[in-house]
């Protein structure tokens, strides 16, 4: 009995530990990129450019890499001259064809984490969707979420797509959603980003102007209260003995 307390103990401590841990997102990838070098300045999405198509019914589908992210604030470097944007591709070359050039790595730069993108395995970033879930914080009443995106996007928050979301290739541009939330506390957060056009990526995005930040995963209440009375009972046993 005393071990299963201990273990109990244990188990309890180890949530303790996990609920302080650092937020993130998931972030899921696909590179729908087929052909190098690309002849058209879609590369292998199709033109003309549908959104359902060539990025919804990608993500229904198993993703290349899956890692995590504590921001979105991409390209992420400061090995890269512009802020907001990095080139994916060099100028086109007789005849016609375009050379890719940015690596996942360089664009994700300080949140690239084990993401590898070397010379053997080379994982460029135009002609790419991802996808990036977690929970945020939001405010009762108006919220302000900004997203600037190179090529387009589509917000969906708690659980609802936001129709404001930019869904056709585009330069880059910031886009204002509003949402409403009935109650302050934590809502479910997805972002379907996609790097159509082999010219530039860039993404960013910010609530009430600030870089929008990743909530921890609540352990419930009740789980916690359990765990720490059966940590109590195992120390209040190991004493008796």
């Amino acid at each position: 009995m005393l071990k299963y307390l201990a273990l109990c103990g244990g188990l309890a401590l180890s949530a303790a530990a996990m609920s302080g841990q650092a937020a993130t997102f998931t972030a899921e990838f696909w590179d729908v990129e087929v052909a190098q070098p690309v002849s058209n300045e879609f590369g292998s999405f199709s033109d003309p450019f549908d959104f359902q198509t060539d990025v919804l019914d990608v993500t229904e589908t198993p993703p290349d890499l899956v890692f995590e992210v504590s921001l979105l604030d991409f390209p992420n470097s400061t090995s890269i001259p512009t802020p907001d944007t990095i080139a994916t591709a060099g100028a086109f070359n007789p005849p016609g064809l375009r050379e890719e050039t940015a690596r996942l790595n360089e664009f994700l730069g300080s949140e690239a984490g084990s993401v590898d993108s070397d010379d053997d395995n080379p994982i460029f970033v135009a002609g790419s969707i991802f996808r990036f879930t977690g929970l945020v914080e939001v405010n009762e009443g108006l919220n302000t979420f900004a997203i600037g995106s190179d090529d387009g996007f589509q917000l969906s928050l708690g659980g609802v797509v936001q129709p404001d979301s930019a869904t056709e290739p585009r330069g880059f541009g910031t886009t204002e959603i509003a949402y409403l939330s009935p109650m302050a506390g934590l809502t479910a957060f997805e972002l379907i980003y996609f790097d159509a056009q082999v010219t530039g990526a860039g993404l960013f995005v910010t609530k009430e102007g600030e870089l929008l930040e990743p909530s921890a995963i609540p352990l419930p209440a009740g789980a916690l209260l359990l765990l720490s009375g059966l940590l109590g009972a195992g120390l209040l046993a190991r004493r008796r003995s």
